[in-house]
């Protein structure tokens, strides 16, 4: 027999630089799977666009909450809790073995065994312990969830630094040519004066090589009337 769980957890993504918001479907099925001490009924936690290096170290925090004494077998991946507590499942302590699988569609699963004594827990058997457990693998999502979350806050929250350390550049760059502007405006004008005061020269030049042509105009006379003079006295020797 199956039971499954839908649960929708918030994840934020980004995309070509845009924050999108996306719903992924996380599901909690049960079904019989093989572990360290034989095959027996888990609760299967799916979690799409996690790693399983992520997913690994979480679990490990997480099932510190239950105050059992948890082992990690790196041969086979499996965490074993001994003697946890989870009050609303039993009055007596369970043991709790745990397995992440790597999926190749960039998910991963979480396979928990929860061991009640006896027998290992199942919908059919334990309906209303049934429903803790997947509380409890619920709340293993949403800390998952969270995790993802932060990541991309601290991912986004560099790149709003970056973008923003842009800003400033583009801003100085933009002072820089106005400040650019201004040097030669202020050359322009300079120029400018400096050209008028040059027109000016040059007019006043003008004026004076007009006087001083009159001059030698004037002068020129002055020698061609003295050497007709200076003719006549000759001529009356």
């Amino acid at each position: 027999m199956q039971s499954i769980y839908q649960l929708s957890l918030l994840f934020l993504f980004c995309l070509s630089s845009i924050s999108l918001a996306a719903q992924v479907d996380i599901t909690i099925q049960e079904e019989t799977r093989s572990m360290d001490k034989g095959s027996a009924n888990a609760l299967i936690l799916k979690l799409p666009n996690t790693s399983y290096k992520k997913v690994n170290k979480l679990w490990g925090k997480y099932v510190r909450n239950f105050k059992g004494k948890t082992k990690y077998n790196r041969k086979i991946n499996e965490y074993f809790s001994d003697d946890a507590t989870v009050k609303e499942m039993s009055d007596n302590t369970i043991d709790i073995t745990a397995k992440i699988y790597n999926r190749s569609d960039e998910s991963t699963e979480l396979a928990v065994w929860f061991n009640l004594g006896v027998v290992y827990l199942s919908s059919s058997e334990y309906p209303d312990r049934y429903v803790i457990a997947e509380k409890l693998l619920y709340d293993f999502g949403l800390l998952v969830s969270a995790d993802i979350i932060e990541a991309q806050i601290e991912t986004e929250e560099k790149q709003l630094v970056a973008y923003t350390d842009q800003l400033k550049s583009i801003q100085q760059a933009k002072l820089a040519e106005e400040n650019n502007i201004k040097k030669q405006q202020e050359i322009i004008r300079k120029a400018e004066t400096s050209i008028q005061e040059s027109e000016k020269t040059i007019e006043q030049n003008i004026t004076e090589q007009t006087k001083q042509k009159e001059i030698i105009s004037e002068q020129q006379k002055l020698l061609e009337e003295l050497k007709q003079k200076l003719n006549e006295v000759r001529k009356r020797k």
